[in-house]
Formats: C-alpha cells, sequence, structure tokens
C-alpha cells in the first residue's frame, strides 16, 4: 500500500526520479520487520518472507540507480547524490542481514547459516560494483579516463582485503577463494589501465597506474601471507595454494617492473631511437636487480627453484645486453664481450654450486629440517 500510494502520487507530480529513489526502501524496511518479526516469534517462515522482500528492495533499487539523473539534478556530485546514498541502503541492508542471522543463529536453521555467509560476500560485492559503477560513470562524464584507470582497481583490492577478513572471521572458505576472483578483475582493471597513453610529463614508479598496479599485487601477497598465517583456520589445501600465489605474486611483479620501466623511457625520451636505446636499457638494469633480489630470497626461504630462475634470469640479461644493447657495437668488441661473458657465467655458476653446499648440506638430517623449515615459513 505504502508502494502504490507514494509511486502515485510522485508520478502524478512528475518526481518520477524520486519515485525510483524512495519506493525501494519501503520494501527494505518491510524485510526488516520480517526479519525482527521471524526472530521475535522464532519462525523461519516469516524470515524468509523477509529474505524475499529484501531481494525485491535490491532489484527495484538496481533499476532506478541507473534511470538518468540529467533530468532530474543537472550536474551531480559523485557519492553525495540521493541516487547513490540510497542504492549505498541495498549493501547495507544485506550485510545487517547477514549479521543478524549470524547472531541469533542459535533459533536459525542451518540453511540460514549457509545464507548468513552468503549475504556477507553479496553485500561486499554490491559495495564493490556500486563503487565502481558510480566512479565509472562520473569520471567518464567529465573524461577523467586516466583516473578512472588508476582508481578502479583499488576498490576491488579493497573488496579482496575485506573478503579475506569477513572470510577469516566467519572460517569460510569461499568466501576466501571468491576474494582471488574479486582480486583477479582488480589485477584485469590495473592491466588495462596501462593501454592508455599518458603524457610525459609523469615519474617513474611514482603514478597513478603503477602504484594502482603495485596494491593489487600487494594485495595478493597478503592474501596468501594470512591464509598461511591463520593455519588453524584455512585447510592445508588453501595453505598450498598461497604458494603458487607466491609464485604468481613474483612473476607479475616482474612484468609490472618491465612494462612500467619500458613506456616510461619510450614516453618521456623525445627521440624514438634514443628511446629505445634507452628502454633496452632499462630493462637489462631492472631484470639484473630483479635476478639479485629473487636470488637473495631463494637463499633466505631455502626455495632452489627461485635460486634457479634467478640464475636463468641472469643468463638472459646477459645475452640481452650483448646481442640487443650491444647491438650498434663493432664485431670485434661484440666477440670479445661473448667471451667474456661466458667466463663471468661460467664463475658465477661455481660460485653458486659453492655457496649452495656450505650453506645447504644434503644430509638427510638437513634434508629433514630444511623441509619443516619450508612448512613453517610463508613462502
Amino acid at each position: 500500500m505504502a508502494t502504490t500510494e507514494t509511486s502515485a502520487w510522485l508520478n502524478l507530480r512528475g518526481l518520477f526520479y524520486y519515485a525510483w529513489c524512495i519506493v525501494p526502501l519501503f520494501w527494505l524496511a518491510g524485510a526488516g520487520g520480517y526479519l525482527f518479526s521471524g526472530i521475535k516469534l522464532k519462525t523461519s517462515s516469516l524470515r524468509g518472507v523477509g529474505t524475499a522482500f529484501l531481494a525485491v528492495g535490491m532489484f527495484l533499487i538496481t533499476l532506478g540507480y541507473f534511470q538518468d539523473l540529467r533530468g532530474e539534478l543537472g550536474g551531480y556530485t559523485i557519492f553525495f547524490n540521493l541516487r547513490f546514498l540510497l542504492a549505498l541502503g541495498a549493501p547495507l541492508a544485506v550485510y545487517a542481514y547477514a549479521l543478524t542471522l549470524r547472531g541469533f543463529r542459535k533459533i536459525c536453521t542451518e540453511y540460514e547459516g549457509s545464507l548468513a555467509v552468503f549475504f556477507h560476500g553479496l553485500g561486499i560485492f554490491s559495495i564493490v560494483i556500486l563503487m565502481t559503477t558510480e566512479t565509472s560513470l562520473w569520471l567518464d562524464s567529465h573524461n577523467m579516463h586516466y583516473l578512472l584507470r588508476c582508481v578502479l582497481p583499488l576498490y576491488w583490492v579493497a573488496g579482496v582485503a575485506a573478503y579475506l577478513a569477513t572470510g577469516l572471521k566467519v572460517r569460510s572458505a569461499p568466501l576466501r577463494g571468491f576474494g582471488l576472483f574479486v582480486l583477479a578483475v582488480g589485477a584485469i582493471l590495473a592491466a588495462f589501465g596501462y593501454s592508455i597513453d599518458i603524457s610525459g610529463n609523469y615519474l617513474l614508479y611514482i603514478n597513478g597506474r603503477f602504484l594502482a598496479a603495485l596494491a593489487v599485487v600487494l594485495m595478493a601477497f597478503l592474501h596468501g601471507f594470512f591464509v598461511r598465517y591463520f593455519h588453524r583456520v584455512c585447510p592445508e589445501k588453501e595453505r598450498e595454494f598461497a604458494k603458487t600465489i607466491y609464485s604468481m605474486i613474483i612473476a607479475g611483479l616482474f612484468v609490472l617492473l618491465s612494462r612500467e620501466t619500458y613506456l616510461y623511457f619510450i614516453n618521456t625520451v623525445a627521440d624514438p631511437a634514443k628511446a629505445k636505446q634507452a628502454a633496452q636499457a632499462g630493462l637489462s638494469v631492472v631484470w639484473g636487480v630483479y635476478a639479485i633480489g629473487l636470488l637473495a630470497l631463494g637463499f633466505w626461504r631455502n626455495i632452489r627453484p627461485y635460486r634457479l630462475c634467478a640464475l636463468a634470469l641472469f643468463g638472459i640479461t646477459a645475452l640481452k645486453l650483448v646481442i640487443v644493447d650491444m647491438a650498434r657495437v663493432k664485431d670485434v668488441y661484440r666477440i670479445i664481450s661473448f667471451m667474456a661473458l661466458g667466463l663471468l657465467m661460467i664463475g658465477a655458476s661455481y660460485l653458486y654450486h659453492r655457496v649452495e653446499k656450505r650453506f645447504f648440506a644434503t644430509g638427510p638430517e638437513d634434508e629433514k629440517e630444511e623441509k619443516e623449515t619450508r612448512e613453517q615459513g610463508i613462502c
């Protein structure tokens, strides 16, 4: 009755936008009333009707959100408009519903307990989608495309943090797993940010698109770290998969640093020939430093594959220096460089095996200790 009366009155006066904004609130209020009555009377059927009212309210809010704002409000402010504030009520209502069901889980059915976990995830996902949509519509209408590409991944990174924290709190592996899907979306959005060419007036590694992508990498590390840290909450398979996440982080960070370095010199150096030469030299420096860091990590955590990958990267970097970076050098000097490079690689290989044998013995007791170290470590 309240829905019909309000909708008819506002539509007769041409206030269509306000009708779309206000009517869903009646359904959310009805959902709250049914939930309260169902808990008070200990009746699951009333709580089920409240869930249906909540679904209708969210559906109406979704329809109302995409109504045209220009005819009613002209220009509007991002986040501070009636449409967004009322739409924010949907995920907040879902999350409040989840907290209530979980708080009164002693009188709720097993199905409602699972529904509470689902509502936790739905509430987080709804907020992420709402923030993404609101920001996209406003920044795109103001032609702030670069800022849009930098901001969107951060919303999804925040969503991953929320899924991880909630999944650990309610001991739900599906919530933590869905957080990885949200993280993958954030990674795609961060990669999409590199499809836009920005002006040369920006700093290497200190710009919006790089920091947004770095936030995705950091969040992936934190996800793996906390999954392994809370070993009593997370099952063994999930902890083992965290090791795979670490390997993906190493590969992703390598690609990110390489891409950022190459594009920086290509965009900032005026002469195209010198720009390519500087970009290739920058890549060699990044690869060399990354190989050193990966080798140090491999020795620190006693992870042999990391050390082998570091040596392979050293070799690729050395070959790149001779073949690509020194392409314009005379042949005789290139031959000498190849010979010197070969001697250096032989010497480095010898030193590596000497250090490995010194720090990591291969006896049965040492192998047992190494296995225990890997199981207790975060990598």
